[in-house]
């Protein structure tokens, strides 16, 4: 996984911070050690979650770390979407 751990605990606890019962997932390239660059790839389990909020977890990350392309995918958990099937198996939870 290439996120250092710091990045990783920023990620989560944020997240968390939001919605305690969250569960979040890196995906895509980051998840690969043997290739380089991509963009931060997130899958989020949650309820409660908006895009203000998931706003703000971005601009935390940046302010601590630097800009940086994150995407963060939002889903309630239930694996509706065939596009959440496909990469979940793919994912690795943070």
């Amino acid at each position: 996984m290439r996120l250092i751990q710091q990045q990783q605990e920023l990620l989560k606890s944020d997240i968390l911070g939001l919605d305690k019962n969250a569960r979040v997932f890196l995906f895509g390239s980051r998840v690969d050690d043997e290739k380089t660059g991509g963009d931060i790839d997130l899958l989020v389990f949650s309820h409660t979650l908006d895009k203000k909020q998931l706003r703000q977890v971005k601009w935390h990350f940046y302010d601590v770390f630097g800009e940086q392309k994150i995407d963060i995918l939002v889903d309630s958990g239930n694996l509706d979407s065939p596009f959440v099937r496909m990469i979940f198996p793919l994912s690795v939870e943070l």
